[in-house]
């Protein structure tokens, strides 16, 4: 979960209290495949009511590869904001595209 708060900046300028909660969920059908998603529910404290939050649900799949020595992770995932508010176009529909690779750390070396 995250906050987001104003502290600073101009006064005439709306003031900013959000809060960001991601879920996970993810089923692996092999190795290197699976399906799930990982969508990102929005609370804006500033708003009144039912317009405070929007909350997607979808599904997507992803697959990893090596590319070289470096295992890379493509993906994508489709939600839909099964509740949302009502004033903010562009909150019905979300289409995400990922590329992650795993980056070696020197602070995992002493597992090898």
């Amino acid at each position: 979960m995250t906050n987001y708060w104003d502290f600073a900046g101009e006064d005439d300028r709306d003031d900013v209290r959000l809060s960001n909660l991601q879920y996970l969920y993810y089923y692996s059908l092999s190795d290197t495949v699976s399906i799930g998603a990982g969508p990102n529910i929005i609370m804006d404290w500033e708003q009144s009511g039912s317009d405070r939050f929007t909350v997607p649900v979808g599904l997507g799949i992803n697959k990893t590869i090596n590319i070289g020595k470096v295992p890379v992770r493509f993906g994508i995932e489709l939600m839909y904001s099964v509740h949302r508010p009502d004033e903010i176009p562009g909150t019905e529909w979300d289409l995400r595209f990922y590329i992650i690779p795993a980056v070696p750390s020197a602070l995992f070396g002493w597992m090898k």
